[in-house]
């Protein structure tokens, strides 16, 4: 071949193999964004499995530690080895319990069950700085049990803490006796939901056990009906932001919002239409919410709340305009509803985190807010200190 016609053919051979070479790893991101694609499926499967599966046993060990905590209530602080007894009982009948405490109501450990691998929890104290202090005040406070998130244990590892407030009778009043608190710790709670043999095929890829961890860990903050945050998030989001904001020294803003005349919405066309409003009203905060970092939960029933950083109270009541005109737009018919369709009432509050000492006094502020709006008129926002009252469209 003369050399005046070689060049051509070697410039179109590079060519044809650049074009191979640049085909070959469009291909290959094809192929792994397809794999990718699947691995992103069966982690959600799995994940959503799990979760549930998780719920369903967690239920249970819920009413055990009920039993212990409805035995200490009636016949008072229990001896120690009646308590000694129910928690061997609890704990023999469920591996996936780190521990199962007494904390006193000086919130200093009393009484812990097993000793073995808990020892460093032996000198333990509730402080106010513990991320689960906040929680664990609303347990005490409200009388319900409480679960937290995940969080480092003292004993190593993360896990996650029941907190299931007690009482005992003191000169004829009822008084706070501390929490009897359930530890898990995950690791022994995936072990127990499925088989060792599975988990190492689920997690054959570190990057996959990564994967569906996270997708756990976002599945147990969501609420399953209306897929907003839950209440458990909530209280972590609320004293996080709270400690964000004080040390940037700006202004949270706290919605809390009703749907009103709810109960009668359920018993005129059913829980399943109660269910759907619910959905609907919650895509409905999810779409009125701008910017990133703005947080709406399920706050319980029919009560939602909304979480907005650096915001003063101008754009709160903006926030709160848009919702009402959400809802408005949704046009959900109610016959029980002076105005025949559904409606929200939203109290409003704004603080500032460096001047207010506590996270709980803005909650409680919002509560006085939602009740001031439904008492004064429905559809409705109210925020104090002014009292203002802006009518929905």
């Amino acid at each position: 071949m003369p050399a005046s016609s070689a060049w051509p053919a070697r410039l179109a051979l590079a060519f044809l193999l650049v074009v191979l070479s640049s085909a070959s790893v469009l291909l290959w991101r094809q192929i792994d964004a397809a794999q990718q694609q699947r691995i992103d499926e069966r982690i959600g499967y799995q994940a959503r499995s799990l979760a549930r599966q998780l719920e369903n046993t967690l239920h249970l060990e819920v009413a055990s530690l009920e039993r212990i905590a409805r035995l200490w209530n009636s016949l008072g602080r229990l001896p120690r080895a009646s308590w000694d007894e129910e928690v061997e009982l609890t704990l023999r009948g469920f591996p996936g319990y780190q521990s199962i405490q007494w904390v006193g109501a000086d919130l200093h450990m009393r009484w812990l069950l097993p000793v073995a691998g808990n020892e460093a929890a032996l000198d333990f104290t509730l402080a106010p700085e513990h991320p689960n202090y906040p929680l664990a005040m609303e347990a005490r406070d409200s009388g319900e049990q409480r679960f937290s998130g995940s969080v480092e244990l003292v004993q190593g590892g993360r896990g996650f803490v029941l907190y299931t407030p007690l009482y005992r009778m003191q000169e004829g009043t009822r008084v706070f006796d501390g929490f009897l608190q359930g530890v898990f710790r995950v690791e022994p709670l995936m072990l127990q939901l499925h088989d060792h043999e599975y988990l190492i095929a689920v997690s054959r890829d570190n990057s996959e056990r990564l994967q569906l961890e996270a997708q756990l860990q976002r599945l147990s903050q969501l609420d399953g009906l209306t897929g907003l945050y839950n209440r458990r998030y909530f209280d972590q989001q609320l004293l996080a932001e709270w400690r964000r904001l004080r040390r940037l020294a700006a202004p949270l803003a706290l919605l809390m919002l009703d749907i009103d005349y709810f109960k009668p919405y359920n018993d005129a066309l059913g829980h399943l239409a109660g269910d759907d409003a619910l959905r609907k009203v919650s895509a409905a905060l999810r779409e009125s919410l701008q910017r990133e970092g703005d947080t709406a939960c399920r706050y319980g029933g029919e009560e939602f709340a909304i979480i907005l950083a650096n915001t003063h109270q101008e754009g709160a009541e903006q926030v709160a305009a848009s919702i009402h005109a959400a809802i408005a737009s949704l046009d959900i018919k109610h016959p029980s509803s002076p105005l025949g369709r559904l409606t929200l009432s939203i109290g409003i509050t704004v603080v500032d985190p460096v001047i207010d000492e506590q996270p709980g006094e803005l909650l409680a502020q919002a509560d006085q807010a939602l009740y001031h709006a439904k008492q004064r008129n429905r559809t409705c926002l109210w925020q104090p200190p002014v009292l203002d009252l802006h009518q929905a469209t």
